[in-house]
């Protein structure tokens, strides 16, 4: 066998082994590791809100909409499974990722007696303004001087 600083590989390799053994047993079980919230539907309030998203973290599944933090779930409570819907305006099924900050969105769902906001829909809605530019076409037009013309007219 080689050396290695004075060691064998093979005990270079059993102390890496002893190492992870270490790290393992000192982890905690993912039980503990979740988040857990009593929740109680019968002490809830229904909520609505129509505003602009103001910000949005992908990553935690939570927006804010009208200054509050919705989150957007996949969860079981006791037997019953509560999943945030999302949806585009036509109310087809979408990923969270479609939705950026700005967008017009209507929020359906139920805040718990800690303040706590879960989305059970989460539909994009067309701003009034409406997204789309107006387009000039080649016979649309106006040359220099044109548009002072079409407004005397």
């Amino acid at each position: 066998m080689k050396y290695m600083y004075g060691l064998h590989k093979s005990g270079w390799v059993r102390i890496a082994l002893v190492c992870c053994v270490v790290v393992l047993l000192t982890l905690r079980p993912c039980e503990s590791s979740e988040i857990k919230m009593a929740l109680d539907f019968d002490a809830s309030d229904p909520v609505e809100y129509r505003g602009r998203i103001m910000e949005i973290n992908y990553a935690k599944a939570q927006l804010v909409v009208a200054e509050e933090t919705i989150l957007v779930v996949d969860l079981m409570v006791g037997a019953h499974r509560l999943t945030t819907e999302v949806a585009d305006n036509a109310g087809n099924l979408i990923p969270l990722e479609s939705f950026k900050r700005g967008d017009t969105v209507l929020v359906r769902g139920f805040k718990n007696a800690d303040g706590i906001v879960f989305a059970a829909l989460l539909q994009e809605l067309k701003s009034r303004q409406g997204k789309h530019k107006t387009e000039i076409t080649g016979n649309q037009k106006l040359k220099k001087g044109g548009l002072r013309k079409a407004r005397e007219n």
